[in-house]
């Protein structure tokens, strides 16, 4: 091959590469708001997110707690903002408060629903209510502190012999150094891209003892930006994200498929793709006390969601106002929830082929062993409902009390003759 063609090959394969890599750098929604650099190279695992979001008049605020398994030795976490943000650990707790105002009870009514029978032989026909899924049951992690922490912004240089294509800024590519870690060609274009684009990247350093869990945070992050976004990483195995709203209005992420749930209640696997509001709630003036002396603003709305992020996710989600929706919709032990529990509890009576073969012996002193199926049926309901559903069992015992004790015509005169036939008593007239 001559010179000419050998310099020619060089000149196009450096042209092929550069445009490559600036294509790359202009694409939009490939780089991830956050990503993790391991010493092995993987992606942590089982990775659940608790981020609670705070917008207010053009800043935004994010307390981000993480649980993860796989990530041993050093580690760094990167992550991706719009501006400058301020970062600093979270010290008040306010998980307690969110739990207790999002710990939703199943409507009493709802468990005596799955029985209309009672005590009914015939329940046992009757299919079995779907058993919920288990509970597993997570070790506790170990809580890992912040070890160094770098805040990166500005442009940065391409280069055709650098790895990945781009010289990262020394503030970063020097953190990894000393402890032994070397990002992928797409961490590198990711970060890169979004520096580029204007963005801030924040590197925090950790130490994990083991294979974990491990747990990071609270961090707060406060940040200037024009729209509500939530950084969002590229999902990995096991990847689940519970988004918590605090704010005058309700959010939710644009053009997501979302879903109100109607039986928060309930334990549930995640669906891919949708975004499920298992709580929302009007808060009062002392529920929204704890978070208006942590954060210094009114808050009015809490909405929690729960997202499996699907393996498409890149970049950030923009969240929008939406419309409320009371998560529940009906509360436990509320009057309604009460009246349809006694309603149900009454069916029994009614319903129950025991109660219609002992209707069919109400003659004369026999009418008051259909008093027996009404306390059979309050006795059972005092066992299976729990804490003050077990009122519930005052109607069948008041229904069977008002039969046994209400008068009636044939109850009145138990000892009456019985007529005899007309043919009878005329022969007995004319002897």
């Amino acid at each position: 091959m001559s010179f000419l063609d050998r310099t020619g090959t060089r000149s196009y394969e450096r042209v092929v590469r550069v445009s490559v890599l600036c294509l790359l750098w202009t694409l939009p929604g490939l780089a991830s708001a956050e990503t993790w650099v391991t010493s092995d190279g993987e992606p942590p695992r089982n990775v659940r997110r608790n981020v609670l979001l705070m917008p207010e008049d053009g800043v935004e605020t994010l307390v981000q707690t993480w649980t993860l398994e796989g990530a041993a030795g050093p580690f760094v976490h990167l992550e991706s903002f719009p501006s400058p943000p301020e970062v600093e650990a979270f010290v008040p707790r306010l998980q307690s408060n969110l739990a207790e105002l999002c710990t939703t009870s199943e409507p009493l009514y709802r468990k005596a629903q799955r029985r209309p029978l009672g005590p009914s032989l015939a329940s046992l026909l009757l299919p079995d209510a779907p058993a919920p899924p288990p509970i597993i049951e997570r070790p506790e992690p170990e809580t890992l502190a912040a070890t160094s922490r770098r805040v990166v912004s500005g442009p940065v240089i391409s280069s055709t012999v650098a790895r990945g294509g781009f010289v990262w800024p020394e503030a970063l590519s020097g953190l990894m150094a000393r402890h032994g870690l070397e990002p992928s060609i797409s961490t590198i274009r990711q970060v890169a891209q979004s520096l580029n684009g204007g963005g801030t990247v924040v590197a925090t350093l950790y130490q994990g003892e083991g294979p974990g869990p491990h747990r990071i945070g609270p961090v707060r992050t406060r940040f200037p930006s024009a729209t509500t976004v939530l950084p969002v990483p590229i999902p990995g195995p096991g990847e689940e994200l519970e988004l918590i709203s605090l704010s005058n209005e309700a959010w939710q992420p644009k053009d997501q498929p979302v879903r109100w749930s109607t039986t928060p209640w309930r334990r549930q696997a995640l669906a891919t793709e949708e975004w499920v509001a298992n709580c929302a709630l009007e808060l009062s003036p002392a529920e929204a006390l704890p978070f208006e002396e942590a954060f210094g603003v009114e808050v009015t709305r809490l909405v929690r969601w729960r997202w499996a992020p699907p393996p498409t996710t890149r970049g950030v989600l923009v969240m929008v106002p939406t419309e409320f929706q009371p998560v529940p919709a009906e509360g436990s032990g509320t009057p309604s929830d009460m009246l349809k529990l006694l309603v149900l509890a009454l069916l029994p009576l009614f319903l129950a082929p025991e109660a219609w073969a002992l209707a069919w012996l109400q003659s004369g002193w026999q009418r008051r062993v259909w008093t027996l199926w009404p306390v059979a049926v309050a006795l059972y309901w005092v066992w299976v409902l729990p804490g003050q559903a077990k009122w519930a069992a005052l109607g069948p015992v008041l229904a069977g009390a008002a039969h046994a004790f209400w008068p009636s015509e044939q109850a009145s005169r138990p000892f009456h003759r019985a007529r005899l036939p007309r043919s009878s008593s005329a022969v007995s007239r004319s002897s």
